[in-house]
């Protein structure tokens, strides 16, 4: 039977349907705090190479995320890395065709990660149309066709986890598009776990700042988050059996 973990921001008794109790709650891990909106499924066994490992398709895999979370992965499972160059396979997140491509490429795994895509950050009154339709063709439907593409490549039972960001929960000047994008990711994701239960898990992971992007720009790294501490989030996603979760890494 499955059941809901929700957070206090969302209303997770509509989404139950009477089929399960809700709850609110939090979690910490690692010591980032984590909170959850969750449908959670028993897991099925994943796609593994014959070495016994799991195979994870990492897209987005040559950024500082991407790095920490290969990296993190590596001891336990097989990791084919995605990204538009310097990969094992080639992908445009905004071009649906690449990533059919991608799949074909890469073969049969076991999970699927996407640290990928880009939004327009400016302010409201310099965003023009083609910066929106660009953030929705790129960060948005890249990863909501990265989703329905993954259905039959990727082992039933296994899992998707996508990537919002902090600007899905708060408001900043510059981040209309952003936010957009960003918010339509877990609300895609929410829904995409409830009609894709017992075939594939989807869920999403919302980064806060992170320090070794806020010490590039000159800003305190300190006020910041890890990579290799966000690594550890996606890796959780992966790992439990978990579905229609966001994960929010932010500081306790």
């Amino acid at each position: 039977m499955p059941r809901f973990v929700a957070a206090f921001f969302w209303p997770a008794a509509s989404l139950a349907r009477g089929r399960a109790a809700c709850r609110a709650g939090r979690q910490y891990d690692n010591g980032l705090l984590v909170l959850v909106i969750a449908l959670v499924t028993p897991t099925r066994s994943c796609h593994v190479d014959s070495g016994g490992l799991m195979r994870v398709l990492l897209v987005g895999a040559t950024g500082l995320l991407g790095t920490e979370i290969k990296r993190i992965l590596e001891p336990q499972h097989e990791v084919i890395t995605a990204s538009r160059k310097g990969s094992d396979v080639s992908v445009d997140l905004s071009d649906k065709a690449s990533i059919v491509a991608m799949f074909g490429e890469a073969g049969k795994v076991g999970a699927v990660v996407c640290v990928g895509g880009a939004a327009k950050f400016a302010p409201l009154d310099s965003l023009g149309d083609d910066d929106y339709a660009f953030s929705l063709a790129n960060k948005l439907m890249g990863q909501v066709n990265l989703v329905r593409c993954a259905v039959g490549h990727v082992d039933e039972g296994g899992s998707v986890t996508l990537t919002s960001g902090t600007l899905a929960q708060q408001a900043m000047v510059g981040g209309a598009a952003v936010s957009i994008v960003n918010a339509g990711v877990e609300g895609f994701a929410r829904v995409a776990a409830l009609e894709l239960e017992g075939k594939l898990r989807v869920n999403v992971v919302s980064p806060g700042w992170v320090a070794e992007t806020l010490q590039s720009m000159g800003q305190d790294p300190s006020q910041g988050i890890a990579a290799a501490d966000v690594a550890r989030v996606y890796k959780r996603a992966i790992d439990e059996p978990i579905t229609g979760q966001t994960l929010l890494a932010a500081k306790s």
